[in-house]
């Protein structure tokens, strides 16, 4: 079902960050906000209330079964290298597991293709595969020229789809 109506949870104060990606992550919510300064701060609200920063940056999130939630992109502010990081405590605090190739910068989506298996498509086509809910990551896949995969889709027929776009 749609939801006919929608509600202001909260503002972001400023002009130049957009709200990059948005998982619910038990009571609370855990937004990835990205600025023009490649920030991508993620903020945390609890049950509704005022979004407060958590502390970790990433471009892609993804909440697993039991609270777990991966996070990928720069581990830091401004930075340029992007890494996957793995929470256990709902987003206040995440380990490195996997450090990216040289020139990826950016995880643009993260996926679970079923319960432990886990997608990460990247900038630079590169798409990463987990068979452990996120502890560990291998390549699996890059896709050639400047392509690379935004978002992963599983229509209805349960084939993975890679929706992608050019650099």
């Amino acid at each position: 079902a749609l939801r006919r109506s929608w509600q202001r949870l909260g503002t972001v104060s400023a002009a130049d960050l957009r709200v990059r990606a948005l998982t619910p992550v038990g009571s609370a919510a855990l937004l990835g906000l990205e600025a023009h300064t490649n920030a991508d701060a993620l903020v945390r609200s609890e049950g509704g209330g005022a979004f407060v920063p958590t502390g970790l940056y990433g471009t892609a999130l993804l909440a697993l079964a039991g609270g777990a939630l991966l996070v990928g992109g720069p581990p830091s502010s401004g930075g340029v290298q992007a890494v996957l990081q793995r929470s256990s405590d709902g987003g206040s605090s995440a380990v490195v597991v996997s450090s990216l190739a040289p020139g990826v910068s950016v995880v643009h989506d993260l996926f679970e293709v079923r319960s432990g298996t886990c997608l990460a498509a990247a900038n630079s086509g590169a798409i990463f595969r987990s068979t452990d809910g996120g502890s560990s990551w291998n390549l699996t896949q890059t896709i050639s020229g400047a392509w690379h995969v935004r978002r992963f889709f599983r229509p209805f027929s349960g084939t993975v789809w890679g929706g992608t776009g050019y650099s």
